[in-house]
């Protein structure tokens, strides 16, 4: 079996857009394969992947917020290390489309559609790295 090769046991995740489709299927996958796993998604009141990670007997948690938001990101990473001691794998799946040619796009739906695309993934892998250095992992011991 393909788990067999793929042990996560030990490691913590944190999967952005994971409230449903694809995103909870990676978190679930992640889940499975032995990680504890931080779930998010836009809305408050979306925490069934939270939920069933849980009852795989990993630790999990739901955060609601938009990535386009500086503080969401913060909180995403300080929580996940909060909660799990450490941030090991981070999936930036959260995302926005709109299916338009551009031009058809109104300037707002342009602005979300980078913010949450572009400098959302940057800010969180930052941010993870920063928790994840030296500084933070002697704070934790």
């Amino acid at each position: 079996m393909i788990l067999e090769s793929f042990q996560l046991d030990g490691k913590n995740a944190l999967v952005t857009g994971s409230s449903r489709g694809l995103g909870a299927a990676i978190a679930l996958a992640l889940a499975q394969a032995g990680a504890n796993v931080g779930t998010h998604g836009r809305s408050m009141g979306s925490e069934a992947t939270c939920e069933r990670i849980r009852r795989l007997g990993k630790k999990s948690f739901y955060l609601s917020g938009d990535v386009a938001t500086p503080e969401v990101c913060s909180a995403l990473i300080q929580t996940t290390v909060e909660e799990f001691g450490s941030i090991d794998i981070l999936v930036n799946n959260a995302g926005v489309i709109r299916r338009a040619p551009a031009a058809d796009f109104l300037q707002a739906d342009w602005d979300e559609l980078i913010a949450v695309n572009l400098p959302a993934v940057f800010r969180l892998r930052n941010l993870r790295d920063m928790w994840s250095g030296p500084a933070h992992q002697s704070a934790r011991q």
